[in-house]
């Protein structure tokens, strides 16, 4: 019996077919068919140049599908969305003449080339295409340093592009609503002038930037190789303490003279060229406003004039960062025969200051207008000025006091002069109020 078993051919194949139907359902058990989804599989155009030659561009009506593999349970459980590629060939357009236009997908699964398209299907299967008159505009690049900046010493005062002009291509709703094109370079840190790329950014209309999908459309020329756009930086010097002066023109009512001229601010830090910024120091570091620019004409009363200085600033010079460009330009008219004198704080005495309470002046600083004959203003000295503040009756807080001021014989004052102080407790009289608090609780 076992040699007749062992020479039985169709027993052998049975046996051998046994085997494999044993084989499959063990792997249709352990490894099963199935079915997975991938959502949100973007599509990719190919082929763009067989409308380009039409003079048409090209938009996508929707921008991802959805696809499904079937296969072993082991192979589309290894499979991400990031290993599909869902194509539109625009070779394949169903018909130029149909609206919308269709064009046909296809899947390829780049882990496993060997998928059959009969194993991949895509939802749709086919797309609706936007087509448009395909044109081109020439932009100016504006170099940008957005939020970085140089060295504290230093700030960018001018910058090159090159190209200083680039050509972007693309659909003519597209292009028809880009406002400008902006390079943005870092220039964090840098302390000499030097030569940085960046990536152009296009800005429409609405001054917001092009998303992904409308960039996708457009192709630019004139570039470096890389894409990008080199930005030649200057750096200029930041100058401060720059000094302001002023003076008056015209003439005032009459009794009356042109006074001290004094700018708010007097001082201000600039930035400019190396040779700008020399002959700046040439002239003292000083920037000058004309007596054209204050009329006291018919004045008989002070007045203050708002000046923009960036008028009066020499070429390749100009404000620093943060400064404002406006200065308040105050002209004193003065009676004949009378002087402004500037008498320091420490000069005046405080007079009935309540117990417990500290008064401070908020300025340095009392402008007093004195009137005498030339030879009594000429030889009176700011420091021989003295005063009196009474502060009976006054508490804490901000007040507005008048000055009593001391002169010698033969002097008069022009007007009333008065000042602004802030009184406040003491630390020690807050301390003991703390501790009292403190005991009654």
């Amino acid at each position: 019996m076992k040699k007749a078993l062992m020479n039985n051919l169709g027993l052998k194949i049975t046996a051998v077919v046994l085997a494999i139907i044993a084989w499959f359902l063990v792997m249709n058990v352990s490894n099963p068919i199935r079915s997975q989804t991938y959502t949100s599989i973007p599509i990719t155009v190919t082929n763009s140049s067989y409308i380009e030659s039409m003079g048409l561009s090209c938009q996508l009506e929707q921008t991802s599908v959805s696809v499904s593999i079937r296969d072993n349970v082991s192979v589309v459980k290894s499979i991400s969305a990031s290993d599909i590629m869902v194509i539109a060939d625009l070779t394949q357009i169903i018909s130029m003449e149909s609206d919308p236009v269709m064009v046909p997908l296809s899947v390829v699964c780049t882990k496993y080339p060997g998928l059959s398209a009969e194993d991949m299907s895509v939802t749709p299967k086919n797309v609706a295409i936007k087509l448009e008159k395909l044109t081109s505009a020439n932009f100016l690049v504006t170099p940008s340093a957005g939020d970085s900046k140089p060295h504290k010493d230093y700030e960018v005062g001018a910058m090159q592009v090159e190209p200083e002009k680039i050509t972007i291509s693309g659909p003519e709703s597209i292009i028809n609503i880009i406002d400008k094109v902006v390079v943005t370079v870092n220039v964090n840190g840098m302390d000499s002038d030097g030569t940085k790329k960046g990536e152009v950014v296009v800005i429409d209309k609405n001054q917001q930037q092009l998303d992904d999908y409308q960039m996708s459309y457009l192709t630019f020329q004139n570039m470096n190789e890389d894409g990008s756009v080199s930005v030649h930086i200057n750096l200029w010097k930041v100058q401060k303490d720059v000094s302001i002066t002023a003076s008056a023109s015209g003439t005032p009512k009459y009794g009356y003279q042109i006074g001290e001229v004094v700018t708010t601010p007097s001082k201000i830090s600039l930035v400019g060229s190396p040779e700008a910024l020399e002959q700046l120091a040439l002239l003292g570091n000083v920037i000058e406003i004309p007596a054209s620019a204050i009329d006291a004409t018919d004045m008989d009363a002070d007045f203050e004039t708002k000046i923009d200085i960036n008028e009066y600033l020499p070429e390749n010079i100009r404000l620093a960062t943060d400064v404002s460009s406006s200065v308040l330009v105050k002209t004193a008219i003065l009676p004949y025969g009378s002087r402004d004198y500037e008498v320091p704080v420490t000069n005046i005495t405080q007079n009935n200051l309540e117990k417990g309470l500290i008064a401070v002046f908020n300025d340095n600083e009392i402008t007093v207008r004195v009137k005498g004959s030339d030879a009594y203003l000429n030889s009176l000295k700011t420091e021989n000025l003295t005063g009196t503040v009474d502060f009976a009756g006054l508490s804490t807080g901000t007040h507005t006091v008048p000055v009593e001021i001391i002169l010698p014989p033969g002097m008069t004052l022009v007007n009333e002069v008065k000042t602004t102080v802030t009184i406040s407790s003491t630390v020690q009289d807050v301390e003991e109020e703390n501790i009292t608090v403190s005991k009654s609780n």
